[in-house]
């Protein structure tokens, strides 16, 4: 009896424990496969059929249309980043049918806002904003947080090219709680990358330096190198800003290594044109040029217009340089008619800067003193749609915000360490409470053994006493 009380309490001790359920075998090697096919979808065609291929059979192997669905978003991806948009479309629509008959939500809406962006493409912006704010409110009451920042991003995106500079970083800020709150480093880095620029271009340069290297730091844990490349581009761009020419040339031609790596035409081009620009800092304009018009070849053959102009102003500065003032004419002239098709009014404003300058050192005073005029009123246009008020409030309200969320985490933590502590307390009441309780019924088990023993050597005596005036009475009555 008392062994079988002792190991039944000691069964109950093992459930006390929270129990984490194991992963299984191919649950762990998809989550593989799937990592290798998003770093492959950012460059090689062949490796990510390859290593998409084997994910997929797994995924039909599971029985998970879902996670087919995914590795088909990741194909779409692969295409959209190479400007091939029918075929990115044709893979999204499948990622769709998929997640559609697979009964998964999360991947259907990742599906949904990929199919979006290629609204955007078409030039449906409003159509496509729309869209990004229905999913944006659903992915909210279902608790989708990683469809939730896709949707804040996306609108930011759309918010920066209208020159909504305020709105963008509201979209930023709010996308970038999300990520924090639930711990999704990648999304993390992404919306800091993105502050940082728009705070860079804002003249924050020390803001969006902090916002650079703290996304690198995560980049750098998650072993993301793509985006690593980018934000080691865009620090290149603050060391640029603060004079600091040989940082920034370093990280310019990593950036560029990282473009030629992974071949696709938007990376080269930005990483050709910011190269080029600390080339002609350190005056070595003959490369400078090579690097502008391998961008330019790049983003007229992938009708890319909104880079295009800065392409082709990075060449007019170059010019301007070499005395070359025709050529730099041209060069502006062609730059400021692709920015207003593309309505990048930086751009815009920026042509009628490098024209004013041209026109003043060929000593054309009142066609310089017209161009600084039209690049005044653009520039103040332009400063208007960044209000370095609004974005102190939205970084206060941000950073108010992070704090309140840092202490509720802290009082969290204790909480959770108060109720560790009390079920520790627990456990030792119950152990001791098992332990009185063993030795109790030891002491039961061996009080009764003992009673039983003393009744018996009490029979025993009795019998022998009974025996033994047996044994007198015969020997008297015989005497």
């Amino acid at each position: 009896m008392g062994n079988r009380l002792i190991q039944l309490l000691c069964f109950c001790f093992l459930l006390l424990p929270f129990v984490s359920p194991a992963q299984s075998t191919d649950e762990r090697l998809f989550e593989e496969l799937k990592k290798k096919v998003q770093l492959d979808s950012y460059y090689d065609s062949a490796l990510v059929y390859k290593s998409g291929g084997e994910a997929i059979r797994l995924a039909q192997k599971m029985g998970d249309k879902g996670k087919e669905a995914e590795i088909h978003i990741f194909y779409g991806n692969y295409f959209y980043y190479s400007q091939n948009f029918k075929k990115a479309e044709e893979e999204f629509n499948k990622a769709y049918y998929l997640a559609y008959n697979g009964n998964n939500t999360k991947v259907l809406r990742l599906a949904r806002i990929r199919l979006t962006y290629l609204e955007e493409t078409e030039g449906k912006t409003e159509e496509a904003e729309q869209h990004f704010q229905s999913i944006l409110e659903e992915a909210k009451q279902e608790k989708d947080p990683a469809n939730e920042i896709e949707c804040y991003n996306a609108l930011a995106l759309i918010s920066e090219r209208n020159n909504k500079s305020d709105e963008a970083m509201k979209n930023y800020l709010n996308g970038l709680r999300t990520a924090e709150e639930n711990k999704l480093d990648y999304y993390t880095a992404v919306l800091l990358n993105n502050i940082g620029l728009l705070k860079l271009n804002s003249d924050k340069t020390q803001e969006a330096l902090a916002d650079f290297e703290r996304g690198l730091e995560i980049t750098n844990r998650i072993n993301n190198p793509r985006l690593g490349g980018h934000i080691q581009n865009n620090i290149g761009l603050v060391y640029l800003r603060l004079n600091k020419t040989d940082e920034g040339l370093s990280h310019f031609k990593a950036a560029v290594q990282y473009a030629h790596a992974i071949n696709h035409p938007k990376e080269l081009a930005v990483a050709f044109i910011n190269y080029s620009s600390v080339l002609l800092q350190v005056k070595r304009s003959d490369e400078s040029i090579a690097y502008l018009d391998s961008a330019i070849q790049v983003l007229e053959s992938n009708n890319m217009k909104f880079e295009l102009s800065k392409a082709l102003l990075g060449k007019a500065q170059v010019m301007i340089e070499l005395k070359n003032y025709n050529e730099a004419i041209h060069l502006a002239s062609e730059a400021r008619e692709v920015a207003l098709v593309s309505k990048n009014l930086e751009d815009r404003a920026f042509s009628h800067r490098v024209l004013y300058r041209v026109y003043e050192k060929m000593n054309l005073f009142e066609l310089a003193l017209k161009e600084y005029k039209t690049y005044r009123d653009l520039d103040d246009s332009l400063k208007e749609t960044r209000s370095n008020r609004m974005f102190n409030e939205l970084q206060v309200e941000y950073d108010v915000e992070k704090k309140e969320y840092q202490l509720e985490q802290e009082k969290n933590k204790s909480l959770l360490l108060e109720s560790e502590n009390q079920l520790k307390k627990v456990r030792i009441r119950i152990l001791i409470f098992a332990s009185v309780a063993i030795l109790i019924l030891l002491f039961i088990v061996f009080y009764i053994r003992n009673q039983r023993n003393i009744r018996k050597e009490q029979e025993r005596f009795s019998q022998q006493l009974i025996a033994n005036l047996e044994k007198e009475r015969s020997r008297i009555a015989r005497d």
